[in-house]
Formats: C-alpha cells, sequence, structure tokens
C-alpha cells in the first residue's frame, strides 16, 4: 500500500511500536536489564593525568561501558521501524532514509556518555542497525505473501540484529564475546521485538480497514450519482 497522502491515522505507525516497546519493557525488561553482560575497555589517559608503570602481575584498570538499557534500544527500534513504516510504505518517500541516519545520531548523543562508548562507533553501530531495520520493514514486513507470518518472520530476524548489534558494541570496546552470549541477546532481542512488531502490526491492520473502509465509501458515492 502506497499512499501519497498524509492521514493522521498513519501516526498510528509510529505510536504503536513506541507502545509496544514500553508495554515490552514492563513487562520483560527488568529481567533482561538484570542478565546483560557489561562491555567494558581500558580507560583512556587525559592530560595531566600521572603516569602509571603496571608489572606484569598487576591487572589493569578497566573502565565499565554498559549497553544501552532495553528501553531506550526499545525506543530507538520502534522509532527506526515506525518511521520506516510511515515515510516508506504509507507516503512511499525517501526520506525514511535521513530520518534513519537522525534517528542513530540522535540516539548515539544522547547515549554515548551514559553508556561510555565512543561517539563516532557507537553512531555507526547504530546507523548499521538501523539501516538493517529499514530493509527488513520495507522488503519483508510489508510483503504480502508473508502478512499470515510476517510477525514471526521480523521477530525472529529483528531479535538476530539485536545480536549482532550487541556483538557489534562488544567490538567497539574490544571486549571478549563469549558464546553464551549469542543465545542469550537473541532471546532478549525475541522478547523485545516482538512488541514492538505487534504493534506495528496492528497499526497496519488499522490503517488497511480505514482505506478499504474510504474505498468503499467512495464507491458507492459514485455508484449513487451514476444512477
Amino acid at each position: 500500500m502506497n499512499n501519497a497522502k498524509f492521514k493522521p491515522l498513519m501516526l498510528l505507525a509510529l505510536l504503536f511500536p513506541l507502545l509496544g516497546a514500553g508495554l515490552g519493557y514492563m513487562l520483560y525488561g527488568p529481567g533482561i536489564q538484570k542478565g546483560s553482560p557489561v562491555v567494558s575497555s581500558v580507560p583512556a589517559s587525559k592530560p595531566g593525568d600521572p603516569v602509571l608503570v603496571y608489572g606484569p602481575e598487576d591487572q589493569l584498570p578497566v573502565r565499565e561501558a554498559r549497553a544501552p538499557g532495553s528501553l531506550e534500544l526499545g525506543i530507538y527500534l520502534a522509532l527506526v521501524c515506525g518511521a520506516v513504516a510511515l515515510l516508506y510504505h504509507y507516503l512511499n518517500r525517501p526520506l525514511a532514509w535521513i530520518a534513519v541516519i537522525l534517528l542513530a545520531l540522535a540516539f548515539a548523543l544522547l547515549f554515548h556518555k551514559p553508556t561510555g562508548l565512543p561517539l563516532t562507533g557507537f553512531f555507526l553501530i547504530n546507523l548499521a542497525l538501523g539501516a538493517m531495520l529499514t530493509l527488513l520493514v520495507k522488503y519483508l514486513f510489508f510483503l504480502r505473501a508473508l502478512v499470515r507470518w510476517r510477525m514471526i518472520i521480523t521477530t525472529m530476524l529483528g531479535a538476530g540484529l539485536i545480536a549482532l548489534y550487541f556483538r557489534g558494541l562488544f567490538w567497539l570496546t574490544k571486549t571478549e564475546f563469549e558464546s553464551g552470549f549469542w543465545s542469550a541477546y537473541f532471546v532478549n532481542g525475541i522478547l523485545l521485538f516482538v512488541f514492538i512488531a505487534f504493534g506495528l502490526s496492528l497499526a497496519d491492520m488499522l490503517v488497511q480497514r480505514a482505506e478499504i473502509a474510504q474505498l468503499r465509501a467512495s464507491q458507492a458515492s459514485e455508484e449513487d450519482e451514476d444512477a
């Protein structure tokens, strides 16, 4: 469905995924956050800091760099998916890519200091996740052949992208990513993404129903005029 004319009902594509992200956080967020591994890196020295010499047996100091919380990441995912659905699918505007870039930049600016992650690397990883989500929503979620299964398919693929996203954060801080982290982040990604996909599906269903009702009304009025 490609509509060039904006209608307020289309904003549900932004609202419902956000509500889904909030609902998912309320139900599973504390459990996800509690079990999330912490990425870390050696702190960078600042001008004027004393030079410390460590022996081979000494352990280097570590600066914790905590990954984004499930609520923050859920809001970012919901905004990206909603913006792509609104701009690309409903309005047929390529501005979706600009929105994805701006969202990735805003997310990096807001959370690179609380997380302790470098701004440029954090932005690029966020942008990569946003780009993959854009392709996922544009080419798979709204594919008519997959309408019945789109929520399951997008949830599983979205969870895989979230696991890759956290793998990128571990690589960014040069922290060891243990094999068990893949399954842990994949399961967490399912719990995080399923509510966003449900919200997007519900919004699309309501928009489609409104479009069908409007089409029938216009056809009925045309028949009355012909009569």
